[in-house]
């Protein structure tokens, strides 16, 4: 069901929107086109020498080689609240974004039903472009309501990434089918106190690490229960927030929440710098950090793993991963057929230049060798190739695609706060998983009251 209400975020754009609108239009925005010049703009939440300048420049040589005067500008944005709301604000104003990249689902999900994005269907009809062929099983998370609206550009793997070197010196291997016990109990072996040294760093990002065991355990759908409310009673969430309880609280194997809050510190920084043996759960956008030789000079290799399991019971198992760059059409494109031929490059042959920023691509027409090597560079030195071949660059793989989104935008900032209040010891983990419930049951009720 849809809860078509604006997010937090959308609100505070609309009241931005007001102030800066006649400054927007008075300065007139980015510079004008030539004569006769049609304009592209797309926005993207990567430094444009990551990927996005060489993919516009590729785009732009197609275009003079058609002979058509067509060129696409790339705008960053960058991706954090403050980021998305300057998105936010100008899809609001009316400012040409032909096509624009998501990378929270939520978020997403949110923007379509405040019309914030096209629908697809009469460019993949009148195209015939086969969804399911060109991007396999990500293709279940093109559609909201049953109607597409996004091609998945790029495939996360959500994975724990660990110093492979010093795993190998003190002999420590991760079991098959590891679970978050197993995973506090390595941390705990890694943690050298007196040299400031912690086996664990996990991002900070409460609502994610919820999400992060519900769907290992429970599929796309790890927030809802049968009846459609909260899911968060179910006794596995109270397991994981223990664990993470644990580390934090009692065997001190993991850099402190509330010092990480405080210091604003960043596990894959911390993990390059040596300080973290183990950090997670994330995906191959920290991999711009860690081959990163001139800022972060290190010599260990760096070998990835896949999320925990809840506990040793677990039965099924399903894999983090889904799109991580979610582009789709704005809701003021300059030319709408020519915005869905940019966003059809841009998700197809035109992603091979994000390769080697550290992205792994969704489409499947590439050669998952042509992938790794360009994605690894030369960097075998410091990542461990066997392992990154066996989780990004193998293909198609099976998910779970998520279909209820009920009060989503709502849920997570729920999530966020009991985690933090658990794991930092305000509140029982218990009284957490209580509130968690409650707090989300209430907000699916007033969302399908509306």
């Amino acid at each position: 069901m849809s809860t078509k209400i604006l997010s937090r975020r959308l609100v505070v754009a609309l009241l931005v929107l007001a102030l800066v609108l006649p400054i927007l239009m008075a300065a007139g925005g980015r510079e004008a086109a030539e004569p006769g010049e049609q304009r592209i703009v797309f926005w993207t939440g990567i430094p444009g020498e990551a990927g996005p300048d060489a993919l516009a420049e590729a785009f732009n040589e197609r275009m003079r080689e058609q002979g058509r005067n067509v060129v696409a500008v790339h705008e960053r944005f960058v991706n954090n609240a403050d980021g998305n709301t300057r998105l936010d604000t100008a899809l609001l104003s009316g400012e040409q974004i032909d096509v624009y990249v998501n990378y929270n689902r939520d978020l997403m999900v949110t923007r379509i039903e405040n019309g914030l994005a096209a629908d697809l269907t009469p460019f993949i009809e009148a195209n015939g472009f086969d969804l399911e062929a060109e991007f396999g099983s990500l293709a279940g998370f093109s559609y909201h309501e049953g109607r597409p609206y996004m091609l998945p550009a790029a495939r996360a793997i959500e994975v724990v990434f660990y110093n492979k070197t010093e795993f190998d010196r003190r002999g420590i291997t991760i079991p098959d089918n590891w679970t978050w016990s197993d995973y506090a109990e390595i941390a705990l072996e890694l943690t050298d106190r007196d040299a400031g040294v912690f086996g664990s760093m996990l991002f900070p990002w409460g609502a994610h690490l919820w999400e992060r065991a519900g769907r290992t355990y429970f599929g796309g759908n790890w927030r809802y229960n049968d009846e459609g409310m909260s899911n968060l009673g179910h006794p596995v969430y109270e397991e994981l927030l223990n664990v993470h309880y644990r580390m934090d609280q009692v065997d001190r194997s993991q850099m402190p929440l509330a010092e990480q809050m405080a210091t604003r510190s960043d596990p894959h920084v911390e993990f390059v710098r040596g300080n973290v043996m183990m950090f997670g759960v994330s995906n191959a956008w920290v991999v711009r950090t860690l081959v990163d030789r001139e800022q972060f000079p290190h010599d260990f290799v760096t070998a990835i793993a896949p999320s925990p399991r809840v506990n040793a019971a677990q039965s099924d198992y399903f894999d983090l991963a889904g799109p991580q760059d979610m582009p789709v059409i704005g809701p003021n494109p300059g030319d709408p057929e020519l915005a869905w031929e940019f966003l059809q490059f841009f998700s197809t042959e035109g992603y091979v230049h994000h390769i080697p920023g550290g992205r792994a691509p969704g489409w499947l027409g590439y050669d998952p060798d042509m992938v790794a090597d360009l994605f690894i560079g030369n960097n075998a030195d410091l990542l461990d190739v066997d392992s990154f071949a066996a989780y990004y660059f193998s293909g198609d793989i099976e998910i779970s695609v998520p279909d209820q989104f009920t009060a989503a935008a709502q849920l997570g900032p729920i999530e966020e706060e009991e985690y933090r209040r658990a794991v930092l010891g305000e509140i029982s983990v218990s009284q957490a998983v209580q509130n968690a419930e409650r707090r989300s049951s209430d907000a699916i009720r007033q969302a399908r009251s509306r």
